[in-house]
Parts: structure tokens; sequence; C-alpha cells
């Protein structure tokens, strides 16, 4: 996507789109996201910049490979482990997001009012 240099970061950008702006893992609500322009080109604040990067991570995230290296074939235990601890990392970062969306810009698609 391109390299960055601020004061916190320096370095490429990972590219997790393919050549078509669709998410590697395939996900078309990213790609709407992106395609329809609701993703807007500058971030306006950093918990709109904070908002965008979680709402990726969430929609193109893919365990199935972590999946397969950490649980064994036939290994009942180790896959409710894992999936439970997916499960809960998914509801950890859809909270993070979902307690900023009162603070993206008001023309955002996903704004709502603090308490809705």
């Amino acid at each position: 996507m391109g390299v960055v240099e601020s004061e916190f970061f320096a370095g490429e950008i990972p590219n997790v789109f393919t050549a078509s702006g669709m998410c590697k893992s395939g996900n078309r609500r990213v790609y709407m996201r992106l395609s329809v322009g609701y993703i807007m080109a500058r971030a306006k604040t950093v918990p709109h910049a904070e908002y965008e990067i979680l709402k990726l991570i969430s929609d193109c995230i893919e365990l199935q490979a972590l999946r397969e290296r950490m649980v064994p074939e036939g290994d009942d235990v180790a896959a409710k482990r894992f999936d439970t601890g997916a499960k809960n990392v998914a509801n950890l970062v859809n909270n993070l997001a979902t307690r900023r969306q009162h603070r993206l810009p008001k023309t955002h698609q996903d704004f709502q009012e603090k308490g809705q």
C-alpha cells in the first residue's frame, strides 16, 4: 500500500488486499466498504483511524492456517481451546470498534450517538 514514516511508525504498510481490492480472505464487506467509498481518504481523528484499523483486522484476518498449526488432527480439547480463544479475541476487537463509533465523524456510515 505504501511506505509510512512518522514519529511512531516507519515501514511498509502490509498489503492485505489483492489487485482487485478484495481482502485476501475474500471478504466482500471490506471490498464494499472500500469501493463504495465509506472509508474516508483521510483519518479525521485518532479514534476514526483506530476504528477503521479494527474493522479491517476483524474483516481480513484469516485464522484457518493458525488453527491448522495449533490444533492437531483429532484433538478435540485443543480445537475447543482454539475456537474459544478465537471467539474471545473477535469479541474484544468488535467491542473496541463499537466503543469508538460515537467518536467517528458524523458523516461516517457507522457513526452512532453515544448510548445507542
